[in-house]
């Protein structure tokens, strides 16, 4: 139900106002003025009052109207208009009480109100035969003057309230007013027109409510002024800025110029922007106390300046967003995108490792990877990252042997400013704060220098990392996968890798076999290659089923990554649908200069050599005698081909040969 109150005067009588409320279905609180003169005092509590008990409006007369709306206060007043229903029903009262009975001849009549009537007075002369004029009074209190004024005019006649009765005999004219005149068809619609005011107003002010709520969460201080540069409205952050230049008199912006608030620096953008209509953007306020950007907008109406909305960002705020924003994409950078459905491969050797792999995934225990270069040891940490309760936290992934050890540490462990040359005025958040709550992949750990070593195991052991140039820790929660393709027990014994770092990582420990270790998966592989490239490039190219021995009959030093290049470099080149094994045996001639010679030795029979010298010109002389041939070097050498390629990688022939 709508509730209001309504401050009685002789033009809101509180019976017929009491029946329109009942017919509307309003809940009406009277408050009684006994028609005096109410003071700022009065006014003042019967705001509150309709603050306090929630009304919807405040119904007031016109001239009350006048009196509060300098108050600031939430609840709408609202004046009750002077119906034309009541003034028909005074000119009929006036025409039968005093013109047909006193004065019998047309006469010139001033109708007393507060606002202009909105009817045509000149028919209404017409149909009462008397000459009507509608005066507008200035105030509630008129004095003698006034009327003596109208007397000289010539009017005879004066229609007002009852409080003027004496003022009006006094000038010599008849005073005309009815306390009947208000009818209950004139309230009525008044306070019909008045429950569409206060729809309208509740509309407004939700909507106000709204704007309000939508500034206060901005990140800028907003400021709107009118067109002469008074503030209308502003959210808190604007309150709170450029607190010497508001006075302490005057805590509330409103109603105060933008130049008092502003720095005066701004004085001549001011005047730009409310004479011309110059929008400004990005301006840069400096060597003040409180530096930021401005953008400010001024809004035109019929080409003149009626507002103009002011947008403030100071600069410790842009650089918490610049900083937010890094670290966002940041994060967003590294996600983890492969999962163990990206692992191919049916060997004993690839499905034990991810057998591991998905038993590991559901722990938090550190894990080491194992394996050479390009056997997929990366897919590996990102497929365990994926499949573990940390899937929707970041997966950061550095490699330790691309980096120098200064630069490896402020990466992993960041640093505050002016920790070293060129560091960042703000400092730099590391890798580990970065993949908190996540994973981290450490590739080739074996390259981090001792300090770097040192630093790793106190994050490992402790769970919290301290800032280059700090003195302050930072806890974090991350999974450390860490991987190597070297042997970091030989590292150990040698002295060149921490022996506790060493047991703190190797807790689940994963061996990825090499890709000549597992047999057909050249061939599953190198069939998903081909199809991920033919898409690329839009071009369909397979393998034949001849072709298979040919790939595996080339041992891939590089490993997956190897064959992976490889594919992408045969459906480049390739002129046929399908791949024979001739141009295969072509292309890896062509690419990493090998020679298949089984073909012109299968019926030779080589005597065993004997080995004087070092063990490497031994392999090389077996290996220039079957040019190239790695099974029948082995026979020469009566050794087995992984022995043989054991040696060769250690004394560097591999790529020789």
């Amino acid at each position: 139900m709508t509730s209001i109150m309504v401050i009685e005067s002789h033009e809101l009588p509180r019976d017929i106002c009491s029946l329109a409320a009942k017919e509307l279905n309003l809940n009406m609180v009277f408050i009684s003025t006994r028609m005096k003169d109410l003071t700022d005092d009065d006014y003042r509590e019967y705001v509150r009052m309709a603050q306090e008990e929630r009304m919807d409006a405040i119904i007031v007369s016109y001239h009350h109207s006048e009196k509060m709306s300098s108050y600031d206060t939430s609840v709408p007043i609202i004046p009750i208009n002077f119906s034309n229903w009541e003034t028909l029903n005074i000119l009929q009262s006036l025409k039968k009480n005093i013109v047909d009975t006193h004065i019998p001849h047309p006469h010139k009549v001033a109708l007393i109100t507060v606002a202009p009537l909105s009817l045509d007075l000149k028919i209404l002369s017409e149909i009462f035969e008397l000459e009507l004029h509608n005066i507008i009074r200035d105030g509630e209190t008129l004095p003698d003057s006034f009327f003596h004024a109208l007397k000289k005019e010539g009017f005879e006649i004066a229609a007002c309230g009852s409080r003027y009765h004496q003022q009006v005999a006094a000038s010599g004219m008849y005073h005309a007013y009815d306390p009947n005149a208000h009818s209950y068809i004139g309230v009525l619609e008044e306070f019909r027109r008045i429950l569409k005011l206060i729809t309208i107003s509740r509309q407004v002010s939700q909507r106000n409510q709204e704007l309000l709520q939508m500034m206060n969460y901005s990140f800028e201080a907003i400021w709107v002024t009118d067109d002469h540069g008074l503030i209308t409205s502003y959210n808190v952050k604007a309150a709170g800025l450029f607190a010497k230049n508001t006075h302490k008199a005057s805590p509330s912006f409103s109603g105060r110029s933008i130049y008092e608030v502003l720095p005066v620096q701004m004085k001549d953008i001011l005047d730009d922007a409310l004479s011309n209509g110059t929008n400004y953007y990005s301006h840069l306020l400096l060597h003040t106390q409180s530096d930021g950007i401005f953008n400010i907008t001024p809004l035109m109406r019929n080409g003149t300046v009626s507002a103009v909305i002011f947008h403030f960002t100071a600069l410790p705020h842009l650089e918490q967003m610049e900083e937010q924003i890094r670290i966002e994409s940041y994060i967003k950078g590294h996600k983890a995108k492969y999962t163990f459905q990206n692992l191919i491969g049916k060997s004993g050797a690839i499905q034990r490792a991810i057998k591991n792999a998905e038993l590991f995934a559901k722990y938090d225990s550190n894990i080491l990877l194992i394996g050479e270069t390009g056997t997929g040891k990366e897919i590996f940490s990102q497929s365990i990252h994926n499949s573990s309760r940390r899937s929707g936290q970041p997966f950061v992934a550095l490699n330790c042997g691309a980096l120098p050890p200064n630069l490896l540490e402020s990466e992993l462990f960041g640093y505050v400013e002016g920790a070293f040359t060129g560091a960042s005025r703000k400092g730099k958040k590391g890798l580990f704060e970065i993949a908190n709550q996540g994973t981290i992949f450490l590739d080739e750990i074996s390259e981090m220098d001792a300090n770097g070593q040192l630093r790793l195991l106190r994050v490992l052991e402790e769970r919290e990392v301290m800032r280059i140039g700090s003195d302050s820790v930072i806890p974090v929660n991350v999974r450390v996968i860490a991987a190597c393709n070297k042997d970091l027990a030989k590292l150990v014994k040698n002295g060149s890798f921490r022996e506790d770092l060493f047991y703190r990582l190797n807790v689940l420990t994963i061996q990825i076999p090499a890709l000549r270790e597992r047999g057909n998966d050249v061939f599953l592989l190198a069939e998903y290659y081909l199809d991920i490239y033919s898409q690329k490039y839009q071009k369909t190219v397979q393998l034949s089923s001849a072709s298979a021995s040919m790939l595996t009959s080339y041992p891939w030093p590089g490993n997956v990554r190897q064959l992976r290049n490889f594919c992408e470099r045969l459906v480049i080149v390739a002129d046929d649908y399908q791949l024979s094994p001739e141009f295969i045996k072509d292309q890896l001639q062509q690419a990493y200069q090998f020679y298949d010679h089984t073909d012109d030795m299968d019926t030779a029979v080589l005597p065993a050599l004997s080995l004087p010298g070092s063990e490497r010109d031994n392999i090389l002389l077996a290996l220039r005698q079957t040019k190239g041939n790695r099974q029948q070097t082995a026979s020469l050498l009566n050794i087995s081909t992984s022995t043989l390629w054991r040696k060769m990688k250690k004394y560097g022939i591999m790529e020789l040969y």
